[in-house]
Parts: structure tokens; C-alpha cells; sequence
């Protein structure tokens, strides 16, 4: 399946939508608007690969539902890490501008980007 401009406005939704759920108290702002769109590229991808017409799904309805379920897990996965690993005082200030909690290491996804490096190649040459 190509990568077309329709699947990349599902993605897009799924990750507005995402981006106003509350960010974990560890992660910066930034960071966490970047892990984010990572993620959310990498679930597009693997949808463009899983999807299968014959399930009578629309692609894009598949894109969006697979980027929110992999947007979703994340952002539970680093809220279950960061009421087990972060100071009280770092949790009260959830959601404001203060410095993120640091205990502990964060995980670099360079492999998770170069997949969706790849995968975007593939699906536009």
C-alpha cells in the first residue's frame, strides 16, 4: 500500500489527539512532542504493512486506529514509570512548565527511527 496523503492525515489525527493527553512528569515538553510523533510514525507504518483490504476496514480508519492503540500503550507505559520512579513533587507539577523528573534512564529509540526512516523510503519510491 502507498503512502498516501489520506493515511498521513489519519496519522496526524490520531496524533493530535494524543497530544492533548497530560505528559508524563519526566518527560520535557519537547521531548515528549518528539517521542510522540515517532511513535506514531512507526504504528503508520506498521499499519500500511498489516493492513489487508479484504477485512472491508478503509485504510485510513486502520491507520488512525493502530496509531492511537500504539500512542495509547506508550503514554500508559511511561505514566505506570514515571508513578514508580519520580518524586511527589515531580508529579504534582504534571502538565506544568517545571523541570522534567530524571530518575532514571530514558529510553533512546534510534532504532525505532531509522525503521520509520526506512519504511517511509520504501513506501514513497
Amino acid at each position: 500500500m502507498e503512502l498516501g496523503e489520506d493515511v498521513v492525515k489519519a496519522m496526524e489525527y490520531a496524533l493530535g489527539r494524543a497530544m492533548h493527553w497530560q505528559r508524563p512528569p519526566h518527560w520535557s515538553r519537547e521531548d515528549w512532542k518528539n517521542e510522540l510523533r515517532a511513535v506514531a510514525n512507526l504504528a503508520m507504518c506498521e499499519a500500511l504493512v498489516d493492513w489487508q483490504p479484504v477485512h472491508g476496514v478503509p485504510s485510513t480508519r486502520y491507520v488512525y486506529i493502530k496509531v492511537v492503540h500504539y500512542l495509547r500503550q506508550m503514554h500508559q507505559r511511561e505514566w505506570r514509570f514515571a508513578l514508580r520512579n519520580c518524586p511527589a513533587d515531580a508529579l504534582e507539577m504534571r502538565g506544568g512548565g517545571g523541570r522534567p523528573c530524571t530518575n532514571g534512564a530514558r529510553k533512546h529509540r534510534d532504532r525505532d527511527v531509522e525503521e520509520v526512516s526506512q519504511c517511509l523510503t520504501k513506501n514513497r519510491a
